[in-house]
């Protein structure tokens, strides 16, 4: 019984050509991508929010007043209360 030896370079490896990567078009033509709307409205999302870590107009004063209101289950129950009074009016009951 006979093995043959495995060379280091495959045939395929050695058979493939590259094409020449820094050659360019001489058609004019540009190159063009296609954008969903779903990645245009999360990168508008996205500018909005950077944007928004980029203010220093936040008031620290009135972020801790709604967090202490978030927090009181008397508001909370109160906001609640109030959305569905305005659901059942929409629904006229």
């Amino acid at each position: 019984m006979m093995i043959d030896r495995v060379s280091q370079l495959s045939s395929v490896q050695m058979d493939s050509k590259a094409g020449k990567a820094d050659q360019v078009r001489g058609d004019g033509t540009l190159d063009s991508i296609d954008v969903s709307n779903k990645a245009r409205d999360l990168a508008e999302i996205y500018q909005a929010t950077e944007l928004a870590k980029a203010s220093e107009t936040l008031d620290g004063a009135r972020i801790l007043a709604l967090q202490a209101q978030i927090n009181d289950p008397a508001y909370v129950n109160a906001k609640i209360a109030a959305t569905a009074d305005r659901i059942l009016d929409s629904f006229g009951l």
